[in-house]
């Protein structure tokens, strides 16, 4: 299993805030990560402004000391696959999914989608709880590799 570390700054420019949260994403061994490559494409297209806004939103998330917590229940994130502890933020039809790490305060992303209902597709779900129980065996077997940058 492999994580990427998002490319957010460990410390806030404009506030001079430290990370508290760290935020990876799944990735391939040479650290293609879906949820990066979906939003960092839509950043051009159509739906821009809800790509700037996901992407401010997991950024304020890194140096909030409740991080996610601070926003499930909200509009901004529920949990998508119910019992399962699977959430996602949500910036109009655009969804990140996410669950818990391993570590005190991780969030691991998993998946970015549109979406147009309030209820996760089964395959969706499907794929999700696939991802989660994946990342839940490499972190008891500690075989989980954190890739620096795309080809390391």
């Amino acid at each position: 299993m492999h994580v990427r570390k998002l490319p957010f700054g460990d410390q806030d420019a404009f506030t001079g805030r430290t990370a508290v949260w760290t935020l990876y994403a799944l990735c391939d061994g040479q650290g293609q990560c879906q949820v990066e490559d979906y939003l960092c494409g839509l950043l051009s297209g159509p739906s821009s402004e809800a790509a700037t806004e996901m992407l401010a939103l997991l950024e304020n998330i890194v140096f909030d000391a409740e991080g996610p917590r601070r926003w499930i229940g909200t509009s901004r994130s529920k949990e998508s696959v119910s019992g399962e502890r699977i959430f996602e933020f949500k910036v109009n039809s655009l969804r990140v999914h996410w669950f818990y790490g391993q570590g005190q305060r991780v969030a691991v992303l998993a998946k970015a989608v549109m979406k147009k209902s309030n209820t996760t597709p089964k395959p969706l779900a499907t794929d999700l709880k696939r991802l989660k129980s994946l990342y839940e065996a490499a972190a008891v077997a500690n075989t989980i590799a954190v890739v620096t940058s795309q080809g390391e």
